[in-house]
């Protein structure tokens, strides 16, 4: 064996060696583990690396962008770049791991046991499935560093999936809003998809029920009709017949109507008396609710004795939530996507929901009231003297 082949074999056991123990650079894998120096290692490691580092800075650059111009809500782009990427946590990683080294060489310089660490590193940062994630701990000397980074790198990828979905369901959420408009417009334009156009034709009187003519033969108790008409689950056709008598009548409260206008949008109980109108069925309620919206656009009623304070209502700081809800932009959208599902004509959209009415509190326990109440529990109206 002439000279050459010792010199190459020397070559060999020296490359050898050096992949498994280097002590001017260590690493975080276990000194018992060897590693086998590949030219293709390196190249798919700086390509990785140079893949994650473009993205990193992309996003950087963009935190910086959002924080000059005022958008961000921290005073460090990095702060924020770190939390919703796992680029730029995983090239935090690889600067921190780096640093543990007595000279931190470029990335070209590394040594074979380096690159596996940084692989390593990587891999175990960026793998979603934790079993698998954990196979990638078994030749890691410094588990609770690969650990504590994997942690950051994954509260950065849920946190920009987060992001992304916001986004996404911000882009739908514009869409439909857009497209709900131009159908409110288009509408509104056209007498014949408007109540005001086609209600005379489309008006079907309010059934007589047995709630109904429960409470006309009573004398007219509005805080008694208060209790029922705001009461709203689960409305069925009696008791629907019964309160809008109730609020038909000279001496139903201004409260009373506001409530239910608002409820009855909120609740979707509008929906429901669109698509049964739709459908073929009885649209005497669909009629009674434009009806009533158009008369109190006209004219509010003249009694306000109820202030609709209750505390089981407003919020502490005396606004009824509910009615705040009740905007002109909130209805609008309800009024044109109930026109787009059902082709019933539009309503008027009613005005001053949220206006302060003053007056005494709404009363819980109407026993003393009258000669009726209203059974919660049952949803009826019943005479007082049958419950004492």
């Amino acid at each position: 064996m002439n000279s050459r082949w010792y010199a190459f074999i020397f070559v060999l056991i020296g490359r050898f060696w050096s992949g498994c123990v280097d002590d001017r650079r260590p690493d975080s894998l276990r000194r018992d583990v060897c590693v086998w120096p590949k030219r293709s290692d390196r190249k798919r490691f700086l390509k990785r690396i140079g893949e994650i580092a473009r993205t990193a800075n992309t996003v950087l650059d963009a935190a910086r962008q959002e924080q000059a111009a005022g958008a961000s809500k921290t005073t460090s782009p990095a702060l924020d770049a770190v939390r919703q990427s796992r680029e730029v946590a995983i090239m935090m990683a690889i600067t921190e791991l780096r640093q543990h080294w007595v000279e931190p060489p470029t990335y070209r310089n590394w040594s074979p046991r380096q690159i596996r660490s940084g692989q390593l590193l990587i891999a175990y940062c960026m793998e979603p499935d934790d079993t698998i994630a954990e196979a990638y701990l078994a030749t890691v000397g410094d588990v609770e560093f690969f650990r504590r980074w994997r942690n950051k790198v994954q509260g950065a990828a849920k946190s920009a999936k987060r992001k992304a979905d916001r986004a996404a369901f911000l882009e739908k959420f514009e869409l439909e809003q857009a497209k709900l408009r131009s159908v409110w417009e288009e509408a509104t334009k056209d007498p014949a998809k408007t109540w005001s156009g086609v209600g005379d034709t489309m008006r079907e009187p309010v059934p007589e029920t047995p709630m109904r003519k429960a409470i006309q033969q009573a004398a007219p108790d509005p805080w008694l009709w208060h209790v029922v008409a705001t009461d709203q689950h689960e409305l069925n056709a009696d008791r629907a017949a019964c309160i809008f008598w109730i609020l038909d009548q000279p001496e139903c409260d201004r409260a009373t109507v506001a409530e239910f206008i608002a409820g009855y949008l909120e609740s979707e109980n509008y929906w429901r008396a669109a698509r049964a109108a739709a459908a073929g069925g009885n649209a005497w309620q669909f009629s009674a609710f434009a009806d009533l919206v158009a008369r109190w656009n006209s004219a509010l009623p003249p009694n306000q004795r109820i202030n609709r304070k209750d505390a089981a209502v407003w919020s502490e700081d005396g606004r009824n939530p509910r009615l705040l809800r009740a905007t002109k932009a909130r209805i609008i959208q309800d009024y044109a996507r109930v026109h787009l599902d059902t082709g019933m004509p539009i309503p008027e959209v009613p005005r001053g929901l949220s206006r302060a009415l003053d007056g005494a509190p709404p009363k819980t326990t109407l026993s003393k009231t009258g000669p009726l109440i209203y059974d919660f529990d049952r949803r009826r109206i019943v005479e007082a003297a049958a419950t004492e």
